[in-house]
């Protein structure tokens, strides 16, 4: 059992310095980083396109009439060739599409606010406030786009680079603790 945990503490630490290399690339070039994960989420599109298709030849000829697989292949590959080959435009746009679905968001929720006001203990003031708060921080991101995802990006650098130098530790700890 020893040489289990020691090995998978191995691994894993491996995997935390890993991580904590893609941390600091996230602080220091959130921009480049963007582009990066965009091109990777592409490609993972692409990739399921193909698989999409693939399934479709597959299917028996009883069942194709309800399958939508060769469309669905297609759609993907497109879109994620559209957006291999154009990923400043995707992280241009991402922003303000994850911007618009805050504010819808917060509108569905500032209306079920208003629906509470009169139910007695329902903290629907509490529930409006947030709503409102939600709502600016939607508008925040749609008119400055780039600031947003670079300033998201790098943050999520600091949570991970903080994560994974505690998992370092920890891991440490633990291969001390089993020598």
């Amino acid at each position: 059992m020893q040489e289990f945990i020691k090995k998978y503490s191995k691994n894993t630490l491996l995997i935390s310095v890993l991580l904590l290399i893609l941390s600091i690339f996230l602080m220091l070039k959130p921009l480049s980083s963007i582009n990066v994960i965009v091109r990777l989420f592409a490609g993972i599109i692409v990739i399921d396109g193909i698989i999409h298709i693939v399934s479709y030849f597959k299917t028996p000829q009883e069942f194709k009439i309800f399958s939508f697989e060769f469309l669905e292949g297609i759609v993907e590959i497109i879109a994620g060739g559209f957006t291999l080959f154009f990923p400043q435009w995707i992280s241009t746009i991402f922003p303000i599409i994850i911007g618009v679905w805050i504010i819808l968001s917060s509108i569905i929720k500032f209306q079920l606010a208003l629906n509470l006001k009169n139910v007695e203990r329902s903290n629907w003031l509490m529930l409006l406030l947030l709503s409102i708060i939600t709502m600016v921080l939607g508008i925040i991101i749609i008119f400055n786009p780039i600031i947003s995802t670079i300033t998201i990006t790098a943050i999520s650098g600091i949570i991970l680079f903080t994560s994974e130098l505690i998992n370092i530790v920890e891991y440490i700890f633990i291969l001390v603790k089993l020598k």
